[in-house]
């Protein structure tokens, strides 16, 4: 039951998304779906139901780009594999440096260069990992 909880709360907000989108909610040109999924690359130890919803989030982006490109809709897959810098992570974050952990304000730069994309060569996945944290390709 929980990694169906997970999933979810994780996906039913896309899944109404795309059928906007789908529906003729993009008659006026081109808009851009953005969708996050920190886990989406790799499952760790005792996340197995979040990390199923993570993988879920991307195969379901996946299929909403390629059923939206033709609407001149952009759909985005942004992984941020890191803990995000915020008053709720300080603790967790306390004592390492910077390029430990990723911060709000380069995450929303990513996510505006997804936005200013020209259709002629749109991104559909991006991964954002600090120069410190585990990066795995």
């Amino acid at each position: 039951m929980p990694t169906l909880l997970t999933f979810g709360a994780r996906n039913v907000g896309r899944v109404l998304a795309r059928e906007l989108a789908r529906d003729g909610w993009n008659s006026a040109g081109v808009a851009r779906m953005q969708m996050t999924g920190g886990s989406a690359r790799r499952g760790m130890p005792t996340r197995g139901p979040w990390a199923a919803a993570a993988f879920a989030t991307r195969a379901l982006t996946q299929s909403v780009a390629a059923e939206l490109r033709e609407r001149n809709v952009h759909v985005a897959l942004v992984i941020v594999d890191a803990i995000i810098e915020s008053e709720k992570t300080a603790d967790w974050l306390k004592g390492d440096p910077a390029e430990k952990s990723a911060s709000m304000e380069e995450i929303a730069k990513a996510i505006a260069y997804l936005h200013a994309q020209s259709p002629r060569a749109w991104t559909h996945e991006l991964q954002l990992t600090p120069a410190l944290e585990t990066w795995v390709p």
